[in-house]
């Protein structure tokens, strides 16, 4: 009776031993998803912005016809920030060496539109101020 006794408590321990290393690796398994899931949301984060960055400077490298020049210098009257860039801006935009980053070449343009439109420096890192 008492070696079943033992018995036993050596099955019940083995058991809880088991259940405390399953606990453990299911709470990394938790951790490594969550970490993995937060860079996902991150790499998501950057490729919007750098994809808003590309159709942006690809809008501003296509050459206007007149019609749509005329419809920007429009809008522009009516407030519109950044509505007209003369080839000469969007010529100084494209880099000599191709090492210069999309980011930089924003800021560049963001920079010559405010000043273009009398706009605070403070304005002109590229981020709006709502």
């Amino acid at each position: 009776m008492r070696e079943e006794q033992q018995r036993r408590r050596m099955v019940e321990t083995k058991r809880n031993r088991e259940i405390a290393q399953l606990k453990k690796e299911q709470r990394r398994q938790e951790y490594q998803i969550r970490t993995l899931e937060s860079q996902k949301r991150q790499q998501e984060i950057v490729l919007r912005r750098k994809t808003q960055e590309v159709s942006a400077l690809r809008r501003l490298a296509k050459p206007m016809t007149d019609r749509v020049a005329g419809r920007i210098n429009q809008k522009q009257t009516m407030g519109e920030p950044g509505a007209e860039v003369s080839t000469s801006t969007i010529t100084s935009l494209e880099p000599e060496s191709g090492s210069r980053s999309v980011s930089s070449i924003v800021r560049q343009w963001n920079r010559k539109t405010n000043a273009l439109l009398g706009d605070s420096p403070s304005s002109s890192n590229g981020t709006r101020t709502i």
